[in-house]
């Protein structure tokens, strides 16, 4: 493909010699000398900012230091300098970014206290050793075909920091085991005091985070992914099924059972190095290179937990009952109205003498004397306006509540009602579910603005419109229609309604009736 546009590839190098025989010379590296020949001479090429040992195909680690002040800005600068795209020196760095972090309350360029300077050289001078630390490049170190690829991913925390490291776990046809680093990360902790479950769960959370990112980059089929942490309280909140958490706990755990299944969860006594950090030469870096060494035995020994929470852990959100008693409204009442009274006025007066009585029957039962009943015997028992008036709202809030139980409920609870969303209802001084918007503030009457809201369906509605109807002389739907909006009702579907009323309405067929021939 290069060729076809003329671009001439050359200097090519190879850990195989064979891979090179093909090549004319003149496209291979010049200063190239035989593989299979010993030499004193290092043969090392940069890829992507990563040293290649094309000898021994290994990645081998340079540390160049530059002469830095012990200052915060030479800290961040030598910090910077030592770069590894797929996190293998992570632990080694931890401890420096650890210093590096207590620095917030220095400038870029003060001199720190001789304490913290001594601290940052001792672990500078341990840089060098990485360079004795290598890295195999191919994960197959056999010849022979595999036939089971699985990763494992490791979590842990301390008070040092947080991190994880994933391996490839690789079987092949002669049941070999090759275990090999894969990727890892290691962030030091907050400042601010965190526990360590918390702490943990983050761990475990970004394990979780980078598992799809490591397979898709694999060229690889793997048959099986493998989690693993030395928390049990974290591996109980995986794996909790009824118990609810806090914010922070809740929002992680959520994470990672998106990313992984709880089956996948395994209990070790080590998770990794890279939470506490190590120093090259005086640590044991084997473990955090090659993995534990269950991973290199045929047959895993890994054991099904149960993991339970303790009923005082402090992520745990108290259980709250809340029981609550709602007596059921009796539609008796409403469907004896509607049914049995034939006319809307009538349904006003008869509601108005009950309410009458009921508020008699409340006085006599105050024991007031007799003599100031007697005295308020004429006003008891005479109808006026203001008793119509109250009968009316008695009457629109038993049918509202018969008909729009979940709206008043939603208004009340300050939740979205679905039903009636359109006409942003809200419950008046009297409980009366009314019409919102913004004719709020405008000069209308408050009953223009905000008329009462009432269902097509109940037969008080249709009784409303046969009233109006008839109080405009049987005229049209459109000014039956707006003397109802005047008058401060809202009634679902009225257009409809309407023109079903006066349909059936006897004086209008008589008025309007064509003449029988």
């Amino acid at each position: 493909m290069c060729m076809k546009g003329s671009f001439h590839l050359t200097k090519f190098v190879s850990s195989h010699p064979e891979c090179l025989s093909e090549l004319s010379s003149d496209n291979v590296k010049s200063d190239s000398v035989s593989y299979d020949v010993p030499s004193d001479k290092e043969l090392t090429e940069k890829l992507l900012g990563v040293t290649w040992d094309i000898g021994s195909d290994k990645f081998v680690f340079k540390i160049n230091l530059k002469s830095t002040p012990s200052t915060k800005r030479g800290m961040l600068s030598t910090l910077s300098s030592i770069y590894y795209p797929i996190g293998v020196l992570s632990p080694f760095l931890l401890e420096g970014k650890r210093i590096l972090q207590g620095l917030s309350k220095y400038s870029w360029d003060s001199v720190l206290q001789d304490e913290i300077a001594n601290k940052w050289e001792s672990w500078k001078s341990s840089l060098p050793c990485i360079e004795s630390l290598s890295l195999p490049r191919r994960f197959n170190q056999g010849d022979n075909s595999i036939r089971n690829a699985s990763v494992h991913h490791f979590s842990d925390a301390s008070d040092v920091g947080y991190g994880h490291c994933s391996y490839l776990r690789l079987i092949d046809v002669a049941d070999k085991v090759h275990c090999s680093f894969l990727y890892g990360r290691s962030r030091v902790a907050p400042l601010k005091k965190v526990s360590t479950p918390r702490l943990e769960l983050q761990a475990a959370t970004l394990s979780s985070n980078m598992n799809s990112f490591v397979v898709k980059e694999l060229d690889l089929k793997i048959d099986h992914q493998y989690f693993y942490s030395d928390s049990t309280i974290v591996l109980g909140y995986i794996n909790n099924e009824c118990k609810r958490f806090r914010l922070f706990v809740a929002n992680r755990v959520s994470m990672i059972t998106s990313h992984t299944e709880k089956v996948d969860w395994y209990h070790v006594d080590s998770a990794d190095c890279g939470a506490r950090g190590l120093r090259a030469g005086k640590d044991s870096e084997d473990l955090w290179f090659n993995g534990p060494s269950f991973l290199r035995e045929l047959n895993l020994p890994l054991v099904e937990e149960s993991f339970p929470l303790s009923e005082d852990d402090v992520e745990l959100k108290a259980n709250v009952s809340c029981y609550v008693i709602k007596k059921p409204l009796d539609n008796r009442i409403v469907s004896y109205f509607e049914s049995n009274i034939s006319s809307f006025a009538k349904m006003k007066r008869v509601l108005a003498y009950i309410l009458l009585y009921i508020k008699r029957l409340k006085l006599r039962r105050g024991r007031i004397h007799q003599m100031k009943l007697r005295h308020q015997s004429d006003k008891v028992y005479t109808l006026t306006s203001q008793d119509i008036a109250e009968s009316f709202v008695s009457l629109v809030k038993m049918v509202q509540t018969l008909y729009f139980a979940e709206s008043i409920n939603a208004v009340k609870t300050g939740r979205k009602d679905i039903k009636l969303c359109s006409l942003n209802p809200f419950l008046d001084h009297r409980g009366i579910l009314r019409v919102g918007g913004r004719l709020k503030h405008s000069s209308l009457a408050f009953d223009e603005k905000h008329p009462i809201i009432l269902p097509k369906d109940s037969p008080l509605s249709e009784k409303i419109v046969l009233f109006y109807h008839e109080k405009v002389f049987h005229a049209g739907r459109g000014i039956t229609l707006n003397a109802i909006r005047q008058a401060g009702l809202w009634i679902l579907h009225l257009n409809s309604l309407c023109k079903r009323v006066i349909f059936n309405c006897v004086s209008c067929r008589k008025l309007r009736g064509k003449t029988a021939t």
